[in-house]
């Protein structure tokens, strides 16, 4: 994959995708990202991207895959600060940032474009929405990290993973991902557990719980949710805080 591609959009005039990229990006915003990306780079499931401590030097934007920022602690635990889906920004390199605070793992095989910052920047100026949409996709990320925190702070451990579990389903439901309102979770428990704050046997309890009440279903990875609104109830969760980017002129009509 070389170019972020845009919902039900062809690139450069190409036939329609299939499974389009679920950045908010028109195609004019995508032609002139593309030109920032220097590179594209694949990687398989459980590599290091970027380590702690390592300078950033490119803007990482991710095309296919899950990749999770991760911190490791002198003991070797490790917690899952943040998921990043296709469509987002994983690394952002801008003139404050110069190093990593985390790394970043795959936690799937996938593939991500560098952008170059002055390119990205460059392109910004040019195009002032692009602005505003790199702006929305800061704000909902920090939206996602504060519900993380409420989570590992306040909500008990079946709440925990089920809100864990809706979060990710609302995210690829906007990125027309979803198959009969479910999804292929590509986490085992314990990587399950490392988002959530969890030991393995407190995931496997949770879950069992979890489909014995019918608020989820599935066998092996697949993730169904049988009754939604029992679900959103059970876990409290509003999904308020993951709304779609929204264009300032749209919004003022």
């Amino acid at each position: 994959m070389n170019e972020l591609r845009v919902f039900g959009q062809s690139p450069l005039g190409q036939p329609p995708l299939a499974k389009p990229s679920p950045a908010p990006f028109n195609e004019l915003e995508i032609a002139e990202l593309n030109k920032g990306s220097i590179r594209t780079i694949s990687f398989r499931d459980g590599e290091n991207l970027i380590s702690a401590g390592s300078v950033i030097s490119h803007s990482y934007l991710l095309t296919d895959g899950w990749v999770g920022r991760v911190y490791t602690a002198l003991d070797g635990r490790q917690q899952v600060v943040n998921t990043y889906l296709p469509g987002d920004i994983y690394i952002v390199r801008h003139g404050q940032t110069r190093r990593a605070t985390l790394d970043a793992v795959a936690l799937t095989d996938g593939a991500a474009i560098a952008i170059d910052p002055k390119a990205m920047a460059d392109a910004a100026q040019r195009l002032p929405e692009l602005q505003d949409k790199l702006n929305w996709h800061t704000m909902r990320v920090m939206n996602i990290v504060s519900n993380q925190v409420v989570s590992l702070s306040l909500r008990a451990s079946a709440k925990r993973i089920l809100f864990q579990l809706l979060e990710i389903r609302l995210r690829l439901e906007q990125v027309h991902q979803l198959e009969d309102g479910g999804y292929d979770l590509p986490l085992s428990q314990t990587e399950l557990g490392q988002i959530c704050g969890l030991s393995v046997v407190a995931v496997n309890r949770a879950m069992r719980r979890l489909r014995d009440q019918g608020l989820i279903s599935g066998t092996g990875r697949k993730i169904g949710f049988p009754n939604l609104t029992a679900a959103m109830a059970f876990a409290e969760f509003d999904p308020g805080y993951l709304e779609p980017y929204a264009s300032p002129v749209a919004a003022a009509q």
